[in-house]
């Protein structure tokens, strides 16, 4: 690998991806260990690589179809991932797309995008369109008010009057579907 080791290299993919699945393939299996570092998915002997490689991809991939959904989106060319359970809030202004996450994700804050197209994304997810510029994660909503909502962060954004009863229904029908799930 030249001057760079695999090691070093998975801790720059971590740092850029931090969903992204690694396996490593080696023939010292006394640096495993080390592999807890990057959170390594799994840890393969060269020796036994015909044998358990397709296992291990077949159990990587269903490692990703169950892992939490992510909003996947483009800057530039470069694909980034964010877990919705992360995204407090989306707020559109001119087709850019904001996003207010609840710990600093290490991707950009904003790309390209419509609120109708995010909106019929990320609604079977929890999210709440209170206002033509802002798609919620009702899992972040303190209060819902009549012409206002509070999050949990303490930052309260506008919700639209004329379509309050609307909002309002689907809170509280999403709301009552997390109490009988629990």
């Amino acid at each position: 690998m030249g001057e760079r080791s695999g090691m070093d290299i998975a801790r720059n993919v971590r740092q850029l991806h931090s969903e992204a699945i690694l396996i490593f393939v080696t023939n010292y299996p006394q640096f495993s260990l080390e592999g807890y570092e990057v959170r390594a998915f799994r840890y393969l002997l060269k020796r036994d690589l015909e044998q358990k490689l397709p296992t291990c991809f077949q159990q990587a991939l269903a490692e990703i179809l169950h892992t939490d959904e992510v909003l996947r989106f483009s800057v530039s060319g470069e694909t980034y991932m964010v877990p919705y359970k992360n995204i407090i809030y989306l707020e559109s202004r001119r087709r850019i797309i904001y996003l207010h996450t609840q710990k600093p994700e290490r991707v950009r804050d904003h790309f390209y995008a419509t609120i109708e197209k995010m909106t019929k994304e990320l609604e079977a997810f929890g999210f709440l369109r209170v206002q033509k510029s802002y798609l919620v994660n009702m899992a972040y909503i303190n209060k819902l008010n009549y012409d206002w909502v509070l999050l949990d962060n303490g930052e309260e954004l506008p919700v639209s009057q004329k379509h309050y009863a609307e909002i309002k229904a689907r809170y509280l029908e999403w709301k009552s579907k997390q109490w009988r799930d629990f």
